[in-house]
Formats: structure tokens, C-alpha cells, sequence
């Protein structure tokens, strides 16, 4: 088992969303997560999911920037996020014997935080 956390200032998500500095959304959300025209609250739930599965597959964010749009946040018919994993993190996954990956967004005032968990 292995397990990853990260926490983000929405503020900031809010500023780059607001920027449109380079679409830098399109590096962090993959056609079906820009589809949903997120809130930034939303955006930042995404970010530190995918952030926190970098985190507990022992890549993290500076080596796994480009491999953002290889995870995919989804939501089940009751609202639960999960995550779905192509290409090399999800060869990295296999590689691991990652067969179950949970989840959990949490917002309070300006910060998000992810938590996953990896068996």
C-alpha cells in the first residue's frame, strides 16, 4: 500500500484560469475534465488528485509534469471522484501491482486537498 496527499491555495488555480497564461489549462486537464467547465474549486480538486497519485507512485509533480493528462479525475453516479490512468502512469501503476486506487477532495476556505491510496 502506498499513499500520496497534496494540498493547493485555490486562489491560485483561480489566477491562472482568470490568466489564460499559455492555456495552461489544457497541461492539467484532459479534454473530458475541460468539457465539464470546471469551477476553481473544481480545478484544484483536480490538480491535487492527480498531484497526490504522482506523489504515491514516487514520481511527484516536477517528473511527472508532463504525464498530467495521463490521469483522468471521474465521478461516480453519487458524486464519488476516482481516478483513471493511461500510458505510462498507468504502466507505472502495473509495474507496482496498483489494483485499487481511492480517492478523496476535500475544500475548506481558500485550500483543496486530495489523499489517495494506492493497494
Amino acid at each position: 500500500m502506498v499513499i500520496g496527499t497534496d494540498i493547493i491555495k485555490i486562489s491560485r488555480i483561480k489566477r491562472l484560469i482568470e490568466r489564460k497564461e499559455g492555456n495552461a489549462l489544457e497541461f492539467i486537464l484532459t479534454a473530458n475534465e475541460r468539457a465539464l467547465k470546471k469551477s476553481p474549486h473544481s480545478v484544484a480538486g483536480i490538480f491535487a488528485a492527480k498531484e497526490a497519485l504522482l506523489k504515491a507512485f514516487g514520481i511527484g509533480f516536477s517528473r511527472g509534469l508532463g504525464r498530467l493528462l495521463e490521469i483522468e479525475v471521474k465521478y461516480d453516479p453519487y458524486g464519488k471522484p476516482f481516478l483513471i490512468t493511461s500510458g505510462i502512469v498507468k504502466e507505472i501503476q502495473d509495474t507496482k501491482e496498483i489494483r485499487n486506487v481511492e480517492l478523496s477532495i476535500s475544500h475548506d476556505g481558500d485550500y483543496c486537498v486530495a489523499f489517495v491510496v494506492c493497494i
